[in-house]
């Protein structure tokens, strides 16, 4: 009887104890479950930190002074995808309520899109950014890059809120009529970035009023000197223009004696460098793909830190502070001091330098400034219109050419706040294991699970038989 007695009491107290544990924990998941629902608690163990902010977000949400509605266009049987909300959620909690968060199910309430005025056209999968009278609308499944496998969410939203705070369109006008080039990527580039990009031809039209930047690529017949003369007269009054020229563009002199007043010379050569950490690529031609120097600027600061800018087959530029629009000259990508400027075209290979080369430092990006009258004034200049190859500016998780070009693009419309967040990748690292490591890690799991069940049954008989 006493031990009967005995083990009701050890069952008891087993049951008490279990009833308390089970309160405590739901007395705390309570509490942790209220806290999470005003504060971001969860963490991101994602090896790339996929939905994690980075600190330019954070910085811009936490700073807003308006608000923003945010619309997920779903319904039960077509969801918008888990990972999307996640990262939309953190915006919410990051923003100290000026987000709004609102699913929205268009077959339920058809009549939700005349809200926006035919600024939105809205199907299933549509996020839609509403801030005042500006709307801007992007598609989940645009996120994900299958074919880089990497996540662009972060760049495509908090572009996306910073240009429907914004009060004013940022036009980008691209030069037509000298036989320039098309990059599809670059415009794809500066469209997520909500600029608004317009061809422009100088025959008979004046640059207009509201052109933040000109962008002039690869042009193979030369500026006629009205051309010339609107130009000039577009930069006296505060304009911005970026030149991307190809190595042999010979016959451009009226352009070039004009960037000469701006204290750029734009030289008739090609670069190669002869350090091998200064150069990407295995082949032949190995040598003309520059790892360039970033100089340090307002624009380029961490760039080629976590990936890669090449600079493809360039040109260099001579700099000159004695310029005739006594503008200050800045270098913004140069070699190494081990790279040689070639004049030779029909010399073959980068094994040894051939007459006529020169080594030494040079410059293939460069950007003048003229302050006049209370106005700044912007020439940038590169070497290479291949800085923009749809190879390099796609791939934005490997290269960091579309970093630099789209910084550029910001830094001269003055979007301060504008950014170039980079693409996470998706790809995870598999754990390799030697064979050796293997069976080490396989018997130390054995011994423990062994050492866990011995000692689990010791536990077990010694209080079945108290």
């Amino acid at each position: 009887m006493a031990k009967k007695s005995k083990n009701f009491k050890y069952g008891r107290n087993a049951l008490l104890f279990t009833c308390l544990v089970l309160a405590i924990m739901l007395f705390v998941n309570l509490i942790i479950t209220e806290i999470v629902s005003v504060y971001p608690l969860k963490a991101d163990m994602t090896r790339n930190k996929v939905y994690a902010l980075t600190e330019d977000t954070k910085r811009i949400l936490n700073e807003m002074k308006k608000d923003v509605s945010i619309y997920l266009i779903e319904s039960e049987k077509q969801p918008i995808n888990h990972d999307t909300i996640e990262v939309i959620d953190r915006y919410r909690k990051e923003s100290n309520g000026r987000i709004t968060v609102e699913s929205v199910d268009i077959s339920e309430n058809p009549t939700f899109a005349k809200k926006f005025d035919g600024k939105a056209t809205l199907n299933f999968g549509t996020i839609v950014i509403a801030c005042d009278e500006r709307v801007k609308t992007l598609n989940s499944s645009d996120f994900t890059s299958s074919e880089n496998k990497t996540y662009t969410a972060e760049n495509k939203l908090t572009n996306a809120i910073l240009y429907v705070m914004s009060e004013e369109t940022q036009n980008v006008y691209l030069m037509t009529g000298h036989g320039e080039k098309e990059f599809g990527i670059m415009e794809t580039l500066l469209n997520q970035s909500f600029y608004t990009i317009q061809d422009f031809q100088f025959l008979n039209n004046e640059i207009p009023e509201d052109a933040k930047i000109m962008i002039c690529i690869a042009p193979k017949k030369d500026f006629s000197a009205e051309e010339i003369e609107k130009l000039d007269q577009y930069l006296e009054n505060g304009g911005n223009v970026q030149f991307y020229f190809d190595v042999g563009s010979t016959d451009l002199e009226r352009l070039y004696v004009y960037l000469k007043e701006w204290g750029i010379q734009v030289n008739n050569d090609y670069l190669y460098e002869s350090d091998a950490n200064r150069f990407y690529g295995s082949g032949a031609t190995a040598a003309i793909n520059i790892i360039p120097i970033v100089e340090s600027y307002a624009f380029t600061e961490g760039i080629n830190q976590n990936a890669l800018m090449i600079v493809p087959f360039s040109s260099s530029l001579t700099l000159s502070d004695s310029n005739v629009k006594k503008a200050t000259v800045l270098p913004l990508l140069s070699t190494s001091e081990k790279a040689y400027s070639r004049t030779d075209f029909a010399a073959d290979g980068f094994s040894s330098p051939v007459e006529g080369d020169t080594m030494g430092y040079h410059t293939m990006s460069a950007l003048s400034i003229m302050e006049k009258d209370g106005k700044e004034s912007n020439v940038m200049v590169t070497g290479t219109s291949q800085l923009l190859l749809n190879s390099l500016l796609e791939d934005n998780s490997t290269y960091a050419n579309g970093d630099y070009f789209l910084n550029s693009i910001a830094w001269m419309s003055q979007m301060k706040d504008a950014v170039k967040i980079r693409a996470k990748s998706l790809v995870s690292d598999a754990l390799k294991l030697t064979v050796g490591k293997g069976i080490t890690y396989t018997v130390v799991i054995f011994v423990i699970s062994i050492l866990v069940l011995i000692v689990g049954l010791v536990i077990w008989a010694r209080r079945r038989f108290l």
